[in-house]
């Protein structure tokens, strides 16, 4: 038995006579421990995530220069031009990469006519601007087809040796770029 019981404290209470809930206390520089089973558990649920969003992806990297990339987008490049100008629409489609060739045929065949209808041959074209990235080569281009002159905004996909389109658009010209924008960043 207690000789002196505490004695009941009185408190004044700031926010009108309302206790607030109580809060877990954290010490200042503690960070709430997580078990390392637990983080196993996110990091391996995060992994399965990231691998089963990214299925359909193509992961091709090549280290290095883009020295093949830059030698094989040009020869694609005067390809698509010289189908382009002869209405070559099928073959166009058959040589796109498969980003491009995942959307519906007869849309891609439809606006590929109805930007030879509206522009005509091309007679001439110069590339004003280009740029690498692994597997991808860029390309901004002044061309001059057979009724007005026009902008091109062209990337090409180039996983192996073989370049394929994988955008395409045309809008009109003229097209500037800045001094030194036509570079790849290769060692030539």
């Amino acid at each position: 038995m207690r000789l002196n019981p505490p004695a009941p404290r009185v408190t004044a209470l700031a926010n009108g006579g309302k206790r607030r809930a109580a809060q877990p206390r954290v010490s200042a520089g503690r960070r709430p421990k997580f078990g390392r089973a637990r983080m196993r558990l996110v990091s391996c649920v995060a992994v399965a995530l990231v691998m089963a969003t990214s299925r359909g992806c193509d992961f091709n990297f090549k280290a290095g220069y883009f020295e093949e990339d830059k030698k094989a987008a040009p020869v694609a490049l005067g390809i698509l031009h010289q189908r382009l100008s002869h209405a070559q629409f099928e073959a166009m489609y058959e040589n796109a990469s498969d980003v491009l060739r995942a959307q519906p045929k007869e849309q891609l065949l439809a606006a590929m006519k109805q930007t030879h209808e509206q522009w005509g041959k091309l007679t001439s074209s110069r590339v004003v601007s280009s740029s690498c990235f692994p597997n991808e080569v860029r390309f901004l281009i002044e061309a001059q087809f057979e009724k007005a002159l026009a902008g091109e905004f062209t990337v090409l996909r180039v996983p192996n040796k073989e370049a394929h389109l994988q955008h395409f658009e045309i809008f009109p010209g003229p097209v500037t770029a800045p001094g030194g924008a036509n570079e790849c960043g290769s060692s030539s």
